[in-house]
């Protein structure tokens, strides 16, 4: 990050280095540096999705309450991105709004089905709204997909909860 940051020193509106700054952050899991560069980057591009998107998830993370207006403008910007609505109904489900959450996430995984995140997403919904077996099959799904190894152990105690609870 270091040569990054000296070269913004010199050049503040350099929004290539920025962002692989920004996402340098995001990478290493320093959400408070992240989320400064991001709001640079969409103070400079506005009307910029991803960038939007990347920032309300990182809100998200700091429990920022600043996340779902953020989430919701990525979405306004780009509603066909699965990406976007997949931020977008987790943060509503987050908000306790699992049915408009589920419509969301749902579309995003049926555009995206090798998205590990999504499906991930997918299934807790499914689960939360009742369709326990839609529930099992996506998390079967994240299961079996090699490259969604961090997703493997949320999506084994999903599976794990749902056979215990009978459901």
């Amino acid at each position: 990050a270091a040569p990054l940051r000296a070269w913004l020193d010199t050049q503040p509106d350099d929004l290539v280095v920025r962002s692989r700054l920004a996402n340098h952050y995001l990478t290493a899991g320093d959400m408070g540096a992240a989320a400064s560069e991001y709001e640079r980057l969409v103070e400079a591009a506005p009307e910029n999705a991803t960038l939007l998107n990347n920032l309300a998830w990182i809100y998200s993370q700091q429990d920022d309450p600043r996340a779902r207006a953020v989430a919701e403008r990525a979405f306004g910007l780009a509603p066909d991105h699965p990406m976007v609505a997949d931020t977008f109904g987790w943060i509503l489900h987050q908000a306790g709004e699992s049915e408009r959450a589920l419509e969301l996430i749902a579309r995003a995984a049926a555009t995206a089905p090798g998205v590990a995140e999504i499906r991930y997403h997918h299934a807790v919904l499914l689960a939360e709204t009742g369709d326990v077996e839609g529930a099992r099959r996506e998390a079967r799904a994240v299961l079996a997909d090699t490259a969604a190894a961090p997703y493997h152990g949320e999506a084994q105690k999903l599976l794990e909860r749902l056979e215990r609870n009978g459901e």
